[in-house]
C-alpha cells in the first residue's frame, strides 16, 4: 500500500478525529486536583525532583519550550498520582500521542512510513529517525 493510498484511506473520520489528547500538564493538574494530591505529595510519591515536578506543572523546560516527559517521568507521575489503569493510559497517550497510531498499525500490513504519514496529517512528530 503506498503512502498516498494509505493517506487517502485514512483521511476519513476514523483516524484524524480520534488523535486528540489533553495536554500532559493539564491532565496532571486535573488528576492532582481530583485526587487532592499536593505538589509535595506528588514529589514524594513519584520520587521526581522538585525541579522536574515544577517543570511539569509550569509546562516548561529549562530552555523555554514546553515540557516533554520521558517514559520514566510518565511512569513516576502515575505512581505519584496513584493512577488507575485508565488514568495511566490517558497520561501515556497525552505524553506520547504517537503511540495511539503505532499500536493501531504495528501488527497490520502497514509500515512505519504509513504511520508517519498519519502522524504528519495530525501535526504529530514522526516515529523513528526520519533523516535516514
Amino acid at each position: 500500500m503506498t503512502n498516498s493510498t494509505f493517506r487517502n484511506a485514512n483521511n476519513s473520520n476514523e483516524n484524524n478525529a480520534s488523535i486528540k489528547f489533553k495536554d500532559f500538564t493539564v491532565l496532571v493538574k486535573q488528576l492532582m486536583e481530583a485526587k487532592n494530591i499536593t505538589r509535595t505529595e506528588l514529589i514524594e510519591g513519584s520520587c521526581l525532583s522538585k525541579v522536574t515536578v515544577s517543570r511539569i506543572l509550569r509546562n516548561t523546560n529549562n530552555k523555554g519550550s514546553g515540557y516533554t516527559p520521558t517514559m520514566n517521568v510518565v511512569s513516576a507521575i502515575c505512581f505519584g498520582l496513584k493512577a488507575t489503569d485508565a488514568e495511566a493510559e490517558e497520561l501515556l497517550l497525552s505524553a506520547f500521542p504517537q503511540w495511539k497510531i503505532g499500536r493501531k498499525y504495528f501488527s497490520k500490513e502497514y509500515g512505519i512510513y504509513d504511520a508517519n504519514a498519519i502522524l504528519d496529517d495530525n501535526g504529530l512528530s514522526p516515529i523513528g529517525n526520519t533523516e535516514l
